[in-house]
């Protein structure tokens, strides 16, 4: 059973580095982590794919997505739009539906007024807009900075041919620090450039989500605990070793990571949104 294990292991194809990318998700990004490896979900996006338009990119470099395929189908895994699973957090423009999100940020436009020497949004020319979903009645926008992600939508007026004012409203927040921690992440997130977190995640936490991230990969091509257990210790997400004697230590590490991933997958994932 080792040299099973091991040869699981060998042809895991995949490296610790692999894996980087993950510790700056944000938890909205780690939901979409846990989504994209559905199979339910990926038979949903092939069956949408041929009606999913491919973006353009606007003058200032901003991706421009409309809407088109099935939103119902993509709005019952909490999705404005289908996002391609092949693509990790990083790579895609994830637009989750305002009910689907528990914390949100939104916002209403006002037409600013236009500066002969600037002709374009600073926040397109700073390149602080990572996309814009466009629909008929609304525009959503994935705003993204190096400490902060939100969404926004934006009813009544094109960005893309008329220059705006943003006015944030905080709505659904349960008390005034939860609205002032909102506040701080907007400001944060029209003056960075690139976004990583909402909120700052423990060592050990990051470590749990990578593991289970690992663990459901490992259930996904066949692996056994004990196949998933040498995983772990060959991307060095823990030092136990596996035991065929009493001690079921890593067994257990390995069984929980794989129970929870799994609950993720099927819909749990809503809990980081």
């Amino acid at each position: 059973m080792a040299n099973r294990a091991d040869e699981f292991a060998a042809g895991f194809e995949k490296t610790a580095g692999d894996y980087a990318y993950t510790d700056g998700l944000s938890d909205a990004d780690w939901a979409w982590e846990f989504l994209r490896q559905n199979p339910e979900y990926k038979k949903d996006f092939r069956a949408s794919r041929k009606k999913v338009s491919r973006p353009v990119s606007h003058a200032s470099g901003v991706r421009i997505h409309r809407q088109r395929g099935c939103p119902k189908d993509a709005a019952k895994w909490g999705l404005a739009s289908f996002v391609d699973p092949d693509l990790n957090a990083l790579q895609a423009d994830i637009f989750w539906l305002n009910s689907a999100l528990t914390h949100t940020v939104s916002a209403t436009s006002l037409s600013a007024e236009l500066d002969e020497n600037d002709t374009d949004l600073d926040l397109f020319r700073d390149r602080n807009c990572a996309a814009v979903l466009c629909a008929a009645d609304r525009q959503e926008i994935v705003i993204r900075s190096q400490k902060s992600s939100i969404n926004v939508t934006l009813e009544g007026v094109n960005v893309l041919l008329q220059p705006v004012e943003l006015t944030f409203h905080l709505q659904g927040f349960a008390s005034v620090e939860r609205g002032t921690k909102a506040l701080n992440w907007t400001k944060s997130a029209l003056k960075q450039r690139r976004c990583r977190d909402m909120r700052s995640l423990s060592r050990t936490a990051r470590l749990n989500r990578k593991k289970q991230l690992v663990a459901l990969e490992c259930h996904h091509k066949g692996g056994s605990l004990q196949d998933t257990a040498h995983v772990f210790r060959a991307l060095r997400l823990t030092r136990l070793s596996w035991s065929a004697g009493g001690d079921e230590a890593l067994k257990k590490q390995v069984w929980r990571s794989r129970k929870s991933s799994l609950s993720l997958m099927r819909g749990g994932y809503r809990k980081f949104l």
